[in-house]
């Protein structure tokens, strides 16, 4: 084994060839292993080694704070601020935030005028910009969704049976699946604390901006349907203020097998809500067994501002 690799190098310090002689006639030790050449690797660590590191932890305060805005949210939280004292103050500071969710359009002072009490807080938990419903697209199968009690429970599908796929209506990054109902009516709900996901009691009793909710629901084309879309808005105390409730009618041969669009927006509500519930059911008209009921996903709960 000695010699085959004795052998083996002394071929690659022939392949070498003039370089290696260049080197020796200078006074200097080289050898080339394969492609790597040792003088080379050298030169390079000793300058690596000369290069100075500056922190910019030093910078002016405000210069700190615009260089880390750039930085990606999570890693300022998880690893910025771990630095020192001084990078997890700024870590945390509000204009950093500020100019963080203004540059990406999360925050629009004209728009939106009360300040968030937490302005990290606000970016993570982005209140007014994202649907606040959990679980929409049905990959977490009924997670997140309530079914009342003495009803039937509606059931995740992988792809609409017997309707057209959900993709030719709704743009979604991701995967999205449904939900479908029985000869039973089923339904399922969900209740959104608002002021746990973010919303201020300012914007949310002074500027009272629309809420925008909506569901896309189908039925199967050789089965009618219907469908039950209901949205109440209350107050701390779980008091209705608002709502709005829809039956949907599928059996029409001409509204089987396209999925439609069900929505409305809250305008002008009272001051004082603090919770948005949502209700989603259906059944099958013609009483099949198995689920031929109607279908529903990507429900939504979002606010609509108006940008005058």
């Amino acid at each position: 084994m000695a010699s085959i690799l004795k052998n083996l190098f002394g071929l690659n310090e022939r392949k070498g060839g003039a370089d290696a002689d260049n080197t020796a006639s200078s006074g200097k030790s080289s050898k080339t292993y394969g492609d790597t050449n040792l003088t080379s690797c050298a030169k390079s660590n000793s300058s690596m080694q000369s290069v100075e590191v500056f922190d910019i932890g030093a910078l002016p305060e405000e210069l700190f704070i615009y260089v880390l805005s750039w930085v990606p949210a999570v890693d300022v939280v998880k690893r910025c601020s771990l630095v020192s004292k001084h990078w997890l103050t700024v870590s945390r500071d509000c204009t950093l935030w500020r100019i963080k969710y203004e540059r990406e359009g999360i925050y629009v002072p004209s728009v939106l005028s009360p300040l968030p009490d937490n302005f990290m807080v606000y970016y993570f938990k982005r209140p007014y910009t994202r649907n606040l419903l959990r679980n929409p697209y049905a990959l977490e199968g009924l997670n997140y969704w309530v079914k009342p009690s003495g009803l039937t429970r509606p059931v995740a599908e992988d792809s609409p049976a017997g309707a057209d796929p959900i993709a030719d209506y709704v743009t979604v990054k991701g995967a999205v699946k449904n939900w479908v109902t029985s000869y039973r009516f089923g339904c399922m709900s969900q209740s959104v604390d608002l002021l746990k996901e973010g919303c201020s009691v300012d914007v949310l009793d002074k500027m009272r901006p629309s809420i925008h909710v909506s569901v896309w629901c189908a039925a199967r084309w050789d089965c009618g349907s219907k469908f039950l879309f209901t949205v109440q808005l209350l107050d701390k105390r779980s008091k209705e203020l608002h709502k709005f409730e829809v039956e949907k009618d599928l059996r029409p041969d001409y509204l089987r097998r396209t999925w439609h669009l069900v929505e409305h927006f809250f305008s002008d509500y009272k001051a004082g809500v603090r919770y948005v519930t949502v209700r989603m059911g259906g059944v099958d008209t013609q009483f099949w067994a198995g689920n031929y009921g109607s279908k529903f996903t990507c429900p939504s709960v979002c606010f609509a501002f108006d940008p005058k």
